[in-house]
């Protein structure tokens, strides 16, 4: 990294902050010290009883399977990112997930506990959460309430809204990517895997085209270059999937999908009658 670790809080200073949240300084600092690199001595086994059986999941390139911290006792979920057989492109956004994820503090947004390096592995150390996607709610409940749907976008907002405040980018929004804490009504819901996430200011103009096909924007799809408002685009079709109970854009196959979005024929299907 240029600097150990020692030289670079010695260089290090910043005031408490107020609301709960790391500041950016205090972010960089503890995203150093819970990055432990290969040739750091520490080991994910150190710390973590991992459970390589217990597979939670897979995403952003990676399975995700169950541990539990050595010093807590608490229940985490690992996710392992394969270093060895990919691309450089790839490896440069796994290094620029692993930061983006250590340096994020808010409560809409998955914690990133702990980060382990090795020569062919990244593990990435979360908090596990329990409550499951908002995906398989939708599957469950149809259309929400306008109440429900609406404390239900005001929590993804309010993750975006950090994200590009500090010029984060997610372009994968969609439900499967926003898990609940736990299972109850009060649960929180938590922004996960930022695989495909960049670092972009609000005016710069992206060029990949990626995402999941039904949550593109138009800008994206036509390769002709986008902004952080992708993301917005991608809220709006989850804000519409959550008070219909089904997808704007109904084509069958991804060209037809594709113009559609171009055209902007939004299929109005059963939307109900929305009543303030």
């Amino acid at each position: 990294m240029g600097q150990d670790v020692s030289t670079r809080l010695r260089a290090t200073t910043w005031a408490p902050a107020s609301s709960g949240q790391l500041t950016g300084r205090e972010a960089e600092v503890t995203a150093v010290l819970r990055h432990h690199l290969r040739n750091s001595g520490r080991h994910l086994e150190d710390d973590y009883e991992v459970f390589g059986k217990a597979l939670l999941g897979r995403g952003g390139g990676g399975k995700v399977v169950a541990a539990c911290g050595r010093a807590d006792h608490q229940r985490y979920a690992v996710k392992t990112l394969d270093k060895k057989n990919v691309s450089s492109a790839t490896l440069a956004m796994q290094r620029t997930e692993v930061h983006m994820s250590l340096t994020m503090d808010h409560p809409n947004i998955v914690r990133v506990q702990d980060v382990y390096e090795t020569g062919d592995e990244v593990h990435i150390v979360m908090e596990c959460l329990t409550g499951g996607e908002l995906f398989s709610k939708i599957q469950q409940k149809g259309a929400f309430t306008e109440r429900d749907a609406a404390k239900t976008m005001a929590q993804m907002l309010r993750a975006v809204g950090y994200l590009h405040a500090r010029h984060i980018v997610h372009r994968d929004l969609k439900p499967e990517n926003f898990l609940y804490e736990h299972v109850g009504d009060d649960a929180a819901l938590k922004l996960i895997d930022f695989g495909l996430g960049t670092t972009c200011n609000s005016t710069d103009s992206m060029q990949a085209c990626c995402g999941t096909i039904g949550y593109l924007s138009p800008e994206v799809l036509s390769k002709r270059g986008y902004t952080s408002k992708c993301d917005m685009w991608s809220l709006g079709v989850i804000a519409f999937k959550l008070l219909t109970g089904h997808a704007p854009f109904n084509g069958h196959g991804n060209v037809k999908l594709v113009r559609k979005k171009k055209s902007k024929q939004v299929s109005i299907g059963t939307v109900r009658s929305f009543q303030g």
